[in-house]
């Protein structure tokens, strides 16, 4: 055999090794990733996620969910085929499961978490979901599956399943490298010793439960606040309560169009950079309701979605911005001033506000600077009908030490129980030789 054949020959050969693993470690459809300031990337795009945690689990009810505006779905470790199938054909991103309620309790048939002789790492390989499944197996079927996007990996656990969950994740990262893992917790307190375990805290918040367990709406700004803290660069999403979930619940009255998007803004506000929505899949999404009702909640629902399909590319690449200057105007100068955020985005500023007291809050939009307090324009651009724009007000500019400062200065009004966004653009500086 001729050198030059001998060449070609090994040429041919290390080619056809490099296709074939090339196709062994083929990527999956959708490419998943987190950017540098917490965003969602899908295939390089940024995406803001509107998810839910769908109400089914064979998917009858994806198409109404991706007609209402919801781009991405998960559910329990009980998903099947038909449930892949039905988010596909609704064009829905798709988190897949792995994991049951309260994940790593240590009633699991095969894996009793109160002992530690064995390595966390084994645990992980052995744990298997409602299915039956061990994540093995679930990465083996659904992996590769069109508009999955990463993998939901625990529900509620107890922080001391901390090693398992780490390796649950290191295990998935390893085998899908292109897509995202997701968990889920309540509890504030263990929010940090969670952010090695996923790439994704998503944090559950339900205000509005009945009796003696019932929760200020306060939480849901103080409980995504914490957690963008403790995750410490890592992306945080919100997930919302849709309806009443739990079978004690029927006679509660049923949520209000501020209650969904007071959650939705709080959440923003506090830094989320997801929502996903919680609808428990073994029992009707809103308590026995009747049809009419149950419509009207949806409509409610939807109505949120739309507003934060219109923010969408706001949330996605807006930066926040300490260029507008707030000032609350309160009797006497007592009193808080509403949660907010200011967003800048192609040229503008998008101010994300809530008032969840029980009085009308007037704030004048000042300057970037004192030399130029009426720097801005302002308009609402979506929320409550009880955001609005009051006008100029004539006088004194708050924040300032003597009369120079007298302008025509924009005032917005946030009533009581009322959240959204007001749109900020800038004014053109007077001509100083003609004062126009």
């Amino acid at each position: 055999m001729t050198r030059g054949v001998l060449c070609s020959t090994v040429c041919l050969i290390l080619s056809l090794a490099v296709a074939s693993s090339a196709d062994a470690g083929a990527e999956p459809p959708n490419r998943s990733s987190i950017r540098g300031d917490g965003m969602l990337l899908i295939d390089g795009e940024p995406v803001f996620p509107i998810g839910i945690y769908t109400a089914t689990l064979n998917g009858e009810h994806c198409a109404t969910m991706a007609e209402l505006g919801f781009n991405m779905v998960t559910t329990g470790g009980d998903a099947n085929d038909a449930y892949f199938k039905a988010a596909e054909d609704a064009g829905l991103y798709i988190l897949a499961p792995h994991y049951i309620w309260a994940t790593f309790r240590a009633d699991n048939a095969d894996v009793d978490l109160n002992k530690h002789e064995d390595a966390g790492f084994r645990h992980a390989y052995r744990y298997k979901n409602q299915s039956q499944r061990t994540i093995i197996e679930s990465l083996d079927r659904w992996d590769d599956l069109p508009n999955v996007i990463g993998w939901s990996l625990s529900e509620e656990p107890k922080a001391a399943y901390i090693e398992p969950l780490e390796f649950m994740h290191e295990l998935v990262k390893s085998r899908s490298p292109a897509h995202i893992t997701t968990m889920i917790s309540a509890e504030k307190v263990w929010y940090h010793i969670f952010r090695n375990a996923t790439d994704v805290l998503i944090v559950d918040v339900y205000p509005y439960r009945p009796g003696d367990r019932v929760q200020p709406e306060i939480s849901t700004y103080e409980l995504v606040s914490h957690a963008v803290k403790a995750m410490d660069g890592k992306p945080v999403w919100l997930m919302p309560q849709g309806g009443c979930m739990w079978k004690n619940w029927e006679n509660v009255p049923p949520m209000t169009l501020a209650n969904y998007r007071n959650q939705a803004y709080l959440g923003l506000i506090a830094g989320a950079k997801g929502y996903f929505m919680f609808s428990h899949p073994t029992v009707s999404h809103f308590g026995k309701l009747d049809k009419a009702t149950e419509d009207q909640q949806w409509a409610k629902i939807g109505q949120v979605v739309a507003e934060l399909n219109k923010l969408s590319p706001i949330l996605c690449d807006g930066r926040v911005s300490d260029e507008v200057r707030l000032s609350t105007k309160t009797p006497g100068g007592k009193g808080l001033p509403p949660l907010s955020r200011v967003l800048a985005y192609d040229g503008r500023y998008y101010l994300l506000i809530a008032n969840i007291g029980s009085e009308p809050i007037r704030v004048q939009v000042l300057g970037t600077n004192y030399g130029y307090p009426y720097a801005f324009n302002v308009s609402k651009f979506v929320g409550s009908d009880g955001l609005r724009v009051e006008g100029v007000e004539s006088g004194d500019a708050m924040q300032t030490v003597n009369d120079t400062k007298r302008q025509e200065l924009p005032t917005i009004v946030i009533d009581p129980d009322s959240s959204g966004v007001f749109e900020l653009t800038r004014r053109p500086a007077p001509d100083l030789e003609t004062n126009e």
